[in-house]
């Protein structure tokens, strides 16, 4: 009998309808990952709500954003929502934050020159306000006076221990995140070696701080163990849709510049999934390898594997395509997972 890893593993919690998120949270948890990720990257759903029903419907396993844009709510919005999702589910909340890549940002009118200052200020404000106390900021992006919050319990002086996570690509916010944050939400589509490359400037910032960076890593994989090239070949597709509209993914990707190029030339945005199938023919085999998860349920653990040894502290199981449950349950199985 094959003996079960050690694995680490949290899990995304993206379902194909909101009224199923509820039973897919009790089943994730039932399977033994110790956490769940919603996002809200793309103009798709909010990750509030699915929280909300997920804290309701689970027990143990802590529940966190995996990202929300850090400026598409007021930031007195945003600390009294995580305040409500903390006293849903006590100690099991986190708030994971991040900045919304272009075009999208300045599409929905949120355009933000100076991403790592907002973020500075955004986190500044929520610190304050999570710790009970009466936030007064007159930054470049955030301008509040003198806010607090105000609920019965607040009188008396409760406090909110919402651990406070960015999401980062670039070294100087990871380097941000280390100085500021509980831990940092690694991206996909990175290569394995990614992190060992920019983690030494994250810790060297971290220094300063008694408690270890948590440094959990998205994971995006695609799992079939009776045709390895068919999870390759929908992975190319999702990897496709990425580097023509995230920009920073494409960046540290270790993608060809002139590929980047030539795709989105190719493709409308949002482009279609005809159009991303046929444009997904560009994209080399080896670099799906490269940045993903893919093929036998052997070769996606090696791949997770590869990502803790490089310092990620969690893989952050991202499944794409038809087989999301079959994925997670096949992972679960080879791996020795238990809620906190």
């Amino acid at each position: 009998m094959t003996a079960r890893l050690a694995l680490p593993m949290s899990a995304t919690l993206s379902t194909a309808r909101v009224s199923e998120v509820a039973g897919d949270a009790v089943r994730l948890e039932e399977l033994g990952y110790r956490g769940l990720w919603v996002g809200e990257g793309r103009l798709r759903r909010d990750a509030v709500t699915q929280l909300a029903l997920a804290a309701s419907a689970t027990r143990h396993c802590y529940l966190s954003s995996g990202i929300v844009p850090f400026r598409t709510r007021n930031v007195a919005v945003l600390a009294m929502t995580w305040k409500t999702l903390h006293q849903l589910a006590p100690g099991r909340v986190r708030l994971g934050l991040g900045a919304w890549w272009e075009p999208i940002a300045s599409r929905a009118g949120v355009h933000t020159a100076s991403p790592l200052t907002a973020m500075e200020e955004v986190v500044a404000v929520l610190r304050t306000l999570f710790a009970g106390g009466t936030a007064t900021c007159h930054g470049k992006y955030v301008d509040v006076e003198e806010i607090r919050f105000d609920g019965v319990e607040d009188e008396a002086g409760a406090t909110y221990p919402v651990p406070v996570y960015l999401a980062a690509v670039g070294p100087r916010m990871l380097e941000l995140a280390a100085r500021i944050a509980d831990g940092v939400l690694l991206d996909f589509f990175l290569p394995a070696g990614y992190l060992s490359r920019t983690a030494p400037g994250a810790l060297t910032a971290r220094q300063s701080s008694p408690a270890p960076l948590d440094m959990p890593q998205l994971v995006a994989c695609a799992v079939d163990d009776d045709d390895p090239g068919a999870a390759v070949n929908a992975m190319r597709v999702v990897l496709t849709r990425y580097l023509v509209q995230q920009p920073h993914i494409a960046a540290h990707s270790g993608a060809d510049p002139e590929l980047v190029t030539r795709l989105r030339r190719t493709l409308g945005w949002p482009a279609t999934t005809g159009e991303l199938r046929e444009a997904a023919r560009l994209v080399p085999i080896g670099l799906v390898r490269e940045v993903a998860a893919v093929g036998t349920v052997r070769d996606v653990l090696s791949a997770m594997e590869e990502r803790i040894a490089a310092g990620a502290s969690e893989i952050v199981v991202a499944p794409f395509g038809d087989r999301r449950t079959e994925t997670f349950e096949a992972l679960a199985r080879r791996t020795a997972v238990r809620p906190n």
